[in-house]
């Protein structure tokens, strides 16, 4: 399962106590929920400075760590999860 999709279901999820996501006449509300989820992705694409920030406290040019995307990603995601809904 892709990103997408994945977000798509945790917000059908979250949203929709009503339907189950496998049910064949929900099939609208997948579509919807597809496309806010690539809409939150646009949306996400450009990191806040925090976000950056976190990301390049990870690599410590002196030690020569690189750390891998999948940290870096991790990092980030985790910064944009934790800051407040200012």
């Amino acid at each position: 399962m892709n990103i997408v999709e994945r977000a798509a279901r945790a917000m059908f999820a979250t949203a929709n106590q009503l339907h189950d996501w496998n049910e064949p006449n929900a099939e609208p509300l997948r579509k919807i929920y597809r496309e806010n989820a690539r809409a939150a992705l646009h949306a996400i694409r450009e990191p806040d400075e925090e976000m950056i920030g976190a990301a390049d406290d990870l690599t410590d040019t002196h030690a020569n760590i690189h750390p891998t995307g999948l940290e870096v990603w991790y990092t980030m995601i985790d910064v944009a999860l934790d800051e407040n809904d200012d």
